[in-house]
């Protein structure tokens, strides 16, 4: 599980298996919280959809809102072996997508 506060993530790099892998996030920040991935981290997916929690839109590959303290927010299926950045976006109520009041990043390591 990975905790998104206001300024950062932590732990910023999470190691996880290759067998069966999967991460959450918890919003503990004040705002309402997206993930997103560059666009081709999707086929590093093992399975073919990473709908409905994420999508993919131009060149980002990005999630639902995350809000609140709930870990409801994970990845679609495992990732593949090999090391994903990611970054997260706080948004105002607003939700705005293209404008989020602050970024930070944090690391996914699927290792076998």
């Amino acid at each position: 599980v990975v905790q998104i506060n206001e300024l950062h993530v932590r732990p910023e790099v999470v190691r996880v298996p290759a067998a069966g892998n999967q991460v959450a996030w918890t919003n503990w920040s004040s705002s309402i919280a997206t993930i997103s991935f560059p666009a081709s981290v999707a086929g590093d997916f093992t399975c073919p959809e990473v709908r409905p929690k994420f999508v993919v839109d131009g060149p980002r590959l990005e999630s639902v809102h995350a809000l609140g303290s709930n870990e409801d927010l994970v990845t679609p299926c495992p990732l593949k072996p090999g090391t994903y950045k990611y970054e997260v976006g706080l948004f105002d109520a607003s939700g705005n997508r293209n404008d989020p009041r602050v970024t930070f990043s944090g690391t996914i390591e699927v290792v076998e």
